[in-house]
């Protein structure tokens, strides 16, 4: 079956549902598809990212989203448990990283070209709060990262800083209430993205090319930079993040653009 998504300003992207059974020697041989997205030449994906929703208020079964995003600034969210539900959230520029917070899955970041860390309702698709301004970011912003209290995010780019963004906010808390009450009422409010242009914390000395990884481990932060050079980072609780380690590559690698990952045994990989 062939489905056309016009959502996208006069363009589209065409999706297609396999739905054949398949037999037990496809099974084992690992080849068969529940459905493909099949996606527009001038499409390129950069990142994409996993959430587990348990939303009572529309299904008693968990939520399997799957949202990626890149060139166009389109952020495709498809339920990956109803096979076929299509959702995109348009962004004003390209898309670099995107990251869903652990305390609340439906809570999405997005680091993109145009400057901007922005911070998405998948449930709801609206966009809750932008992270911009003369004080944030001046150059593209390539990584972002939520902590496992999902109180701060954490964001780096070309610029060679690392912002920090507290989710404590009055203001914030109160715009990811109204998106939550607006799904469980038959009566919605508005709401209007807030702006954000004043990060909480701000880091400019330690690398001297682009940052294009970051990641919270508990209260520390770990960068890579494409001067091949990683760092560990004392954030919380501090007025400015302070370097507790740095290390180079003996050999430097030719590329950027580059993550890395935390394993389930809290090592770094």
């Amino acid at each position: 079956m062939m489905i056309e998504d016009d959502s996208l300003q006069g363009t589209s992207s065409e999706v297609e549902t396999d739905t054949t059974p398949t037999t037990d020697r496809q099974q084992n041989e690992n080849i068969s598809f529940s459905f493909a997205h099949i996606i527009k030449p001038e499409e390129m994906f950069y990142t994409c990212a996993w959430t587990l929703i348990n939303d009572s208020s529309t299904s008693n079964q968990p939520k399997v989203l799957l949202a990626a995003a890149g060139f166009r600034g389109v952020i495709r969210i498809i339920d990956i448990t109803n096979q076929w539900n299509p959702n995109s959230l348009k962004n004003a520029g390209e898309v670099y990283h995107l990251v869903f917070s652990k305390t609340k899955p439906n809570l999405l970041v997005t680091a993109s070209k145009n400057c901007t860390v922005c911070l998405w309702d998948v449930l709801a698709s609206i966009n809750l709060v932008i992270f911009h301004g003369s004080n944030g970011h001046t150059d593209q912003v390539i990584c972002a990262d939520i902590n496992d209290e999902g109180t701060m995010i954490a964001s780096s780019g070309m610029d060679l800083t690392i912002n920090l963004w507290s989710l404590t906010k009055d203001e914030i808390v109160k715009q990811i209430q109204i998106a939550e009450d607006n799904r469980n009422s038959s009566k919605k409010r508005l709401i209007k993205t807030s702006r954000i242009a004043f990060p909480d914390a701000q880091a400019t000395s330690a690398h001297e090319n682009f940052i294009d990884c970051i990641k919270w481990y508990d209260d520390l932060i770990i960068s890579r930079a494409a001067d091949d050079t990683f760092c560990i980072w004392q954030c919380l609780n501090q007025p400015k993040p302070q370097v507790l380690f740095r290390w180079e590559l003996s050999e430097p690698e030719p590329y950027w653009f580059i993550k890395f990952g935390i394993s389930f045994a809290d090592q770094v990989r």
